[in-house]
C-alpha cells in the first residue's frame, strides 16, 4: 500500500454529528439503486467531495476493506466509515441510516407490489432503473482503480486475477485468498521496514507528521 500521507479533512469542515451521520447515509440507502458497488459513486460524493470528512485515500482504504467483509459491502463501508469518523456510536449511526431504508423497502414491495410486477409500467421502470444501476456500478468500479491503482505492481497483480475470474472460471474467494497470503507479509515487511526507519530518524514517542499514512488513520478501528 501506498505511503503517501493521507490528507486530513479540511480543518475549516467540523466532524459530522452522528445525526449529521444518520441523515447523510439514510439518504444514501434510500436513493440509491442497487446496491453494492452503485453506492460508491453517492459515497463518495457525500463523504469526500462534499463534505470533506474523509480523504481520497481514506475512503478508497475503507472501501478494499469493505469488500474483504462477508455481508453487504454498503453496510460495511457505513460501519467502518462511522467507526473512524465518530467511534462506535459514529458506527452505529451509520448502519442504522444505512439499513432502515433497504429494510423498510423491502418490506413495502413484499407485501404490496409483487402482484404488480409484470405490469408494463413497473417493467419499464424496472428497465430504466437497471440501466441507471450498471451506469453506477461502472463509475464506481473507476472510481475505485483509479484512487486504487498506484503502482505498477497493483497493475501487474490484477490483470492475471482479472483473468483467472472472467476467463478461467477461478472462484472469486481463491482471488482473496491468494491476495491475503501474499499481500498479507508484504504489508508486514513493509511496516516494519517503515517503523524501524522511523524509531532511527525520530524519537519513538513523537512520531513525525510526515510519516503518517492511511494505515495509520485506521488505528482506532482496531481499538
Amino acid at each position: 500500500m501506498s505511503t503517501t500521507p493521507a490528507a486530513k479533512p479540511d480543518s475549516k469542515t467540523s466532524m459530522p454529528s452522528l445525526w449529521g451521520m444518520f441523515a447523510v447515509f439514510f439518504r444514501t440507502g434510500l436513493l440509491t439503486f442497487g446496491g453494492g458497488y452503485s453506492i460508491l459513486p453517492v459515497l463518495h460524493y457525500e463523504l469526500v467531495d462534499k463534505r470533506h470528512w474523509l480523504s481520497e485515500l481514506a475512503f478508497t482504504d475503507i472501501i478494499s476493506r469493505a469488500t474483504a467483509i462477508p455481508g453487504a459491502i454498503s453496510v460495511s463501508a457505513a460501519f467502518l466509515c462511522g467507526r473512524l469518523l465518530r467511534g462506535k456510536k459514529g458506527s452505529a449511526a451509520a448502519v442504522l441510516g444505512m439499513t432502515i431504508p433497504s429494510i423498510t423497502t423491502m418490506i413495502i414491495i413484499a407485501a404490496f407490489l409483487f402482484d404488480y410486477a409484470q405490469h408494463p409500467p413497473v417493467q419499464r421502470f424496472m428497465k430504466g432503473a437497471a440501466a441507471a444501476v450498471t451506469a453506477q456500478i461502472t463509475y464506481g468500479v473507476w472510481l475505485y482503480a483509479r484512487s486504487a491503482v498506484r503502482s505498477i505492481w497493483v497493475i501487474l497483480a490484477a490483470v492475471p486475477l482479472f483473468a483467472g475470474v472472467a476467463f478461467l472460471g477461478v472462484h472469486p474467494l481463491l482471488v482473496v485468498a491468494a491476495s491475503l497470503l501474499v499481500g498479507g507479509p508484504l504489508v508486514y515487511r513493509k511496516a516494519q521496514l517503515k517503523a524501524a526507519h522511523s524509531f532511527g530518524a525520530h524519537s519513538p514517542a513523537v512520531p513525525s507528521p510526515g510519516d503518517q499514512s492511511p494505515e495509520s488513520e485506521y488505528s482506532k478501528l482496531m481499538e
